[in-house]
């Protein structure tokens, strides 16, 4: 993952003092961004980045590494975990991206930083969304094609949601869907490619989605199941 080669980079054998608010620091957030969005411009935001929880996606894998015990905060600074050390030297550079994918699966809640209600069945359905992808992603669909089967397979979902005067809880549960699965994990973690109109960061329903090759050695199903 680049961000998290950034953030190594960045912390390096003497570490990282944070700011005042034990973030990253400005510097580090304004470079991460500029090499990172400049790959991808349509995700640019509408706004400069001064902070780190401006930068979502550095400000998650941060997180993430942490909880990963890949990165760790020792004598006011940033540094980096012996293991991560430990595997550097021994050349075990593979384990590093099953360590962060661990972490976010298991011990980060992927309702951090959204507006959603707390649809705690989104992330515990990984399994079906990873299946969902193996079987239907070899070619591109809307990403709402994937938003309704969640739907479909888990209506009991549509009792969590409260109606509002300006969305519907089924549309509200697409989008979540959406933002928590598809573009924050299967997308950050380069499971798929998304094509359509995306702008500052935004994957609305009607862009497409296509598996890459990294899923399918993710995503290990028995070879008996449909496809």
């Amino acid at each position: 993952m680049l961000l998290f080669q950034a953030l190594e980079v960045a912390i390096g054998e003497k570490g990282l003092k944070p700011t005042a608010a034990g973030n990253l620091p400005v510097e580090l957030v304004r470079s991460a961004a500029d090499a990172f969005l400049g790959r991808y411009p349509e995700q640019n935001p509408f706004f400069p980045m001064r902070r780190e929880d401006d930068f979502l996606d550095l400000h998650v894998t941060r997180l993430v590494a942490g909880l990963a015990g890949l990165v760790r905060k020792h004598n006011r600074r940033f540094i980096l975990s012996r293991m991560l050390r430990d595997w550097r030297k021994q050349g075990r550079e593979g384990a590093i991206y099953p360590a962060l994918m661990g972490a976010f699966v298991r011990r980060y809640n992927w309702g951090y930083a959204d507006a959603y209600p707390e649809l705690d069945i989104v992330q515990q359905s990984l399994a079906f969304s990873l299946y969902l992808l193996w079987r239907f992603g070899g070619e591109w669909r809307p990403i709402s094609f994937y938003a309704d089967a969640f739907v479909r397979a888990f209506p009991q979902t549509l009792d969590e949601v409260r109606d509002q005067p300006y969305s519907q809880p089924e549309t509200d549960i697409r989008r979540c869907y959406r933002n928590r699965v598809l573009q924050r994990f299967a997308w950050f973690f380069g499971l798929v490619e998304i094509r359509g109109n995306i702008q500052h960061g935004l994957v609305s329903l009607d862009c497409e989605l296509r598996k890459l090759p990294l899923l399918d050695k993710v995503a290990i199903f028995s070879p008996s199941l449909p496809r």
